[in-house]
């Protein structure tokens, strides 16, 4: 059974009985005489695949239609084809510019109308499973867009670049590499802490450990993990400027957040806290087993100290 529906629009019964014996074996076909009728079947919930329209009809002309169609999102995607009697280079060219996928000029052959029918509704078939898959495209993007995001909060700057630039394949594997590792804590932190209230204790945290990241990422550490008051970094992966500068980097980085925590003491003290936290820092560089997933994680570091 046939699956497209041809919309016929002309006004003189013998036109439209040629145009139906042409294409009534291949294709649903519905007939409407006058340019108003024409717009209510191109803005029926079954629209039209294609539209064949005349363009002398009384009342509303076929290039009128055309620009109506057009110029409504909801019929603005039916190809329209001119099929008239009307042949100057003008009337053509007019029936282009309004829109239409094709001009026909009366008598047609059949044999042509067919062919041209086929095309646009291949065309239009085509266009639209394009028009599906970039939908779906976009809908996936705004997926990935929102996974990268939400990736971007677990993971350090450098290693999200690497992944969301593509300059480093996804594998699983284990490189030895000369890291420079940086371990801190928080001196008597139990002792410190015992009789505070979780909320001060909180608070306080949230203040060290944002303070701390702010240095480590100024200085191109890459955070691993923070561990109750500790945290853990390294230089050296995924990118590296040679042993000697991470080191070095790695100390200006300790020095800097030393020089912080002389500041938050003090903020610390104006607030009431009678014991501030203090800082320990212990910083090695040797060969590890970097075990990846695409980029590199210290494991088993050896002791090869500076």
């Amino acid at each position: 059974m046939p699956d497209k529906t041809i919309l016929i629009v002309d006004d003189t019964p013998a036109n439209i009985a040629a145009a139906l014996a042409i294409l009534k074996d291949q294709y649903r076909t519905r007939v409407a005489t006058s340019g108003a009728k024409a717009l209510e079947h191109a803005g029926a919930a079954d629209k039209p695949d294609l539209i064949l329209l005349d363009v002398t009809m009384p009342d509303m002309d076929g290039y009128e239609v055309c620009g109506r169609l057009k110029a409504d999102p909801e019929t603005a995607s039916i190809p329209v084809v001119f099929l008239t009697a009307r042949t100057e280079a003008e009337d053509e060219a007019k029936g282009f510019e309004l829109g239409a996928v094709d001009y026909i000029h009366k008598p047609f052959n059949p044999t042509v109308v067919r062919a041209r029918v086929h095309t646009h509704l291949l065309l239009r078939d085509t266009l639209k499973q394009i028009e599906e898959r970039n939908a779906a495209l976009d809908e996936k993007t705004r997926m990935l867009e929102s996974l990268s995001v939400k990736l971007s909060k677990y993971l350090s700057p450098q290693v999200y670049a690497s992944i969301f630039t593509g300059s480093r394949d996804v594998e699983l594997a284990t490189e030895r590499k000369r890291l420079t590792v940086f371990f801190s804590d928080i001196k008597d932190f139990t002792a410190t802490t015992a009789d505070m209230q979780p909320e001060d204790l909180t608070a306080m945290l949230n203040r060290y450990f944002t303070a701390m990241s702010k240095i480590a990422l100024a200085h191109g550490a890459h955070i691993d993990k923070f561990i109750g008051d500790a945290m853990l970094m390294f230089f050296g992966d995924p990118e590296t400027k040679g042993a000697e500068e991470d080191a070095r980097a790695c100390v200006r980085m300790a020095v800097a957040m030393q020089r912080q925590m002389v500041e938050l003491q003090q903020e610390w003290r104006a607030s009431g806290f009678e014991q501030p936290f203090e800082m320990r820092v212990g910083i090695n560089t040797g060969y590890c087993n970097c075990r990846q997933f695409r980029l590199g994680r210290p494991h088993g570091l050896h002791d090869h100290r500076r």
